[in-house]
């Protein structure tokens, strides 16, 4: 958080939204969007400009990130003009893909097992698995999707995620950007003081909002 304040040079607020499995889904994206909500109705007294606001997240950040922004579309709640999104190697629905079978071990806590433990703890029931808060592609996504910058790690079980949200949103004309950052794994995000390619996908994101930043809406 603090390289993308330094790098947008904008307001970064982190919500520290209630784990699973203490908290169930939709909890976390319940408590997003009332921080959001909060900060859009107190802006002046934390000396805000909430006009035009983004959310950004990485793994199961990313897509908490995503289903809030839908959240925000669908209950039509007002709390600012989102005009960017950025999602580093999230998960948005998929149950099985080619990634998820070829990638995933111990290294980084992402097999078919622990994939299914994480859900388990963060979902409710078994219904909650097509939630179109959850499996975000049972969502709508041929409208009013914020843009989205979508960024992969070339070894992630869970690249095919990111792959087809980027496919989904171009074939339906909603504006995003795709990139794959070359020999990383899962939250490779986390070692930007060791590895230059992480720091290359912070600031990639951040120029990706601030070209928003510029568009006017």
């Amino acid at each position: 958080m603090r390289l993308l304040a330094r790098y947008t040079g904008c307001t970064v607020i982190g919500i520290d939204y209630s784990l699973s499995p203490q908290a169930r889904y939709p909890q976390a994206i319940e408590e997003t969007v009332a921080v959001c909500s909060y900060f859009s109705q107190h802006a002046d007294e934390y000396s805000l400009n909430v006009e035009k606001i983004g959310f950004a997240g990485d793994s199961a950040g990313a897509m908490l990130a995503l289903a809030s922004a839908l959240w925000l579309r669908d209950k039509h709640i007002r709390c600012g003009n989102v005009i960017a999104i950025l999602l580093w190697y999230g998960l948005y629905g998929l149950q099985d893909s080619v990634s998820r079978r070829l990638f995933g071990g111990a290294w980084d806590g992402l097999t078919r097992e622990d994939l299914n433990m994480y859900e388990k703890a963060y979902l409710r029931n078994d219904e909650d698995r097509e939630s179109p808060w959850y499996c975000l592609f049972n969502n709508d996504l041929t409208r009013d999707v914020p843009p989205c910058f979508i960024a992969s790690a070339e070894f992630d079980p869970l690249i095919d995620d990111s792959r087809l949200l980027h496919k989904t949103l171009q074939a339906h004309q909603q504006p995003c950007e795709y990139k794959m950052y070359p020999g990383t794994l899962h939250a490779f995000l986390h070692y930007s003081r060791m590895m230059t390619i992480a720091d290359d996908a912070l600031q990639d994101g951040a120029r990706f909002f601030m070209a928003r930043m510029k568009t006017p809406r």
